[in-house]
Order: C-alpha cells, then sequence, then structure tokens
C-alpha cells in the first residue's frame, strides 16, 4: 500500500471499469495503480466502489471538489473524501 494522508472513495463506477479508467480519470494527481483499491460483492464482482489514496490532503480535497459528479464512461461518478477511520468526513463550509 502507499502511506496516505486521505482517501477519497468513488461511487457509481460504470461495470467493468479497469484501473486504467481510474489513472484517466484523476489524470494529474499522481495516482498510481499502488493507490487504487477496488470493492468487491461478495460474490467476487466488481461493487462499483473505488477507494482512491492521496499523499496529501489538499490532493484529495481537490480531486472532490474537480471531479465529483464527472462520467466515467456513461456513468457519473459520486467522490467522497474519506477521513483517517474509513467514514465519511463531514462536508464542512
Amino acid at each position: 500500500g502507499v502511506a496516505s494522508a486521505a482517501k477519497v472513495k468513488l461511487r457509481g463506477l460504470p461495470y467493468g471499469a479497469n484501473l486504467n479508467d481510474v489513472l484517466n480519470f484523476f489524470r494529474g494527481f499522481g495516482i498510481t495503480e499502488q493507490h487504487v483499491t477496488f470493492g468487491v460483492n461478495s460474490d467476487g464482482r466488481p461493487s462499483g466502489e473505488a477507494w482512491v489514496a492521496f499523499s496529501r490532503l489538499e490532493d484529495a480535497r481537490r480531486a472532490v471538489r474537480e471531479k465529483d459528479r464527472h462520467h466515467m464512461g456513461d456513468r457519473y461518478v459520486e467522490l467522497f473524501l474519506l477521513n483517517e477511520g474509513g467514514s465519511v468526513a463531514a462536508r464542512r463550509g
């Protein structure tokens, strides 16, 4: 894994989205394959979720700001900034 200051959860990935799709989505953020984790259902199929580790909290915040509800393929992807415990951080105004 990668030492991360913050993680961003992606929800609503298109079925069959792969590592390259996620790397392209975050082009310019310095994300590599070591930063990306895909969720799977109990039957081993993709859950449509992924987690991306960022080494700097500012980068994670910027990713959410710039990429939330952007499209990947034919789906729009929701982004959530997670705090260290893994739960969704409250959006402070």
